[in-house]
């Protein structure tokens, strides 16, 4: 990637950010699946297919969670640096908030699947880079808890292979 380029730049660029996303994705995938996947195709819906060396071919549909809608814009787009404000006393609430977006956003590609609106000729991976400062304040422990709680959704869905979570 270009040194000059800003974390501006990337959020304004789909494509430059969907590049990032998919290189994280993979280095991550094959690190814990012990695999060679490289991209095969940048498309739609799913974003990428990947593939192989031995031929598999797998679909890549990339998402990003965020503690809310105005995230990117309020703190990822601004002229000046500022502070993440971290408060203890209200953790939980901040933290299950968080947990409830990304099983929305699971619900929510899952339903578009479901509805036509994806090419299921190959099985899906959902990718989601967890991608809000907050997510340094989630320990190991709380993600264990969470995903163990939320297994029907990672585990057992008949949309994707497999729910993919890039801190």
């Amino acid at each position: 990637m270009d040194d000059n380029v800003t974390k501006k730049d990337i959020f304004r660029n789909k494509d430059l950010r969907q590049d990032l996303e998919i290189d994280m994705f993979l280095k991550e995938y094959n690190k814990n699946h012990n695999s060679d996947f490289r991209v095969f195709q940048k498309r739609d819906k799913p974003d990428y297919l990947i593939k192989d060396s031995s031929g598999t071919i797998l679909g890549v549909e990339l998402s990003s969670v965020y503690m809310n809608d105005r995230t990117v814009v309020d703190e990822h787009l601004r002229e000046d640096p500022t502070d993440i404000p971290y408060d203890s006393d209200t953790h939980q609430n901040i933290r299950n908030n968080y947990f409830r977006r990304i099983v929305d956003k699971i619900k929510d590609k899952a339903n578009k699947i479901d509805t036509g609106q994806y090419d299921i000729s190959y099985l899906i991976i959902l990718s989601l880079y967890l991608n809000d400062y907050y997510t340094i304040h989630i320990d190991n422990s709380e993600w264990q808890l969470f995903i163990e709680m939320n297994n029907h959704i990672f585990s057992n869905s008949k949309e994707f292979k497999e729910v993919f979570l890039i801190k």
